[in-house]
């Protein structure tokens, strides 16, 4: 009656995904303070909290897993000849439920590409992933 499809990825985009983002990270969500009811109680008197910024744009992680890492063999198997796999491990991209694959005009990849994070954690030589928004007047 009022005209709602169904949307499914198509042939083209269901190529950039690798699946869902690894589950050995944490999600990005955070609770507002508008929705903590009962935070400004003497339950909560003597917490400590962090100040932070919402930003409009769409969660991003970035991450490395080592080789060795026990986590290295639950991550997707890339064809060759990609930037995400490197000599001593693996380097993605995920927006908040998706780990995308290389290429296919992905702006998460693209940043990630520009500021040359794929070596720049490889160099670092140890599992770690990189949360936060990424923003800009298209995103």
């Amino acid at each position: 009656m009022l005209g709602v499809k169904k949307w499914e990825l198509g042939e083209k985009e269901a190529v950039r995904c690798l699946g869902t983002p690894p589950v050995f990270f944490p999600n990005t969500g955070l609770n507002r303070v508008q929705n903590l009811k009962d935070l400004f109680t003497e339950k909560y008197s003597q917490a400590v909290y962090q100040e932070s910024v919402k930003m409009d744009g769409s969660a991003m992680t970035v991450y490395f897993i080592k080789k060795t890492s026990q986590f290295y063999r639950s991550v997707p198997v890339i064809p060759g000849g990609t930037k995400a796999d490197l000599t001593n491990g693996r380097f993605g991209v995920c927006s908040k439920n998706i780990d995308l694959a290389e290429g296919g005009g992905s702006i998460f990849w693209e940043v990630a590409l520009k500021h040359r994070l794929p070596d720049k954690l490889s160099k670092i030589d140890r599992s770690i992933a990189i949360q936060g928004e990424l923003c800009g007047s298209s995103i």
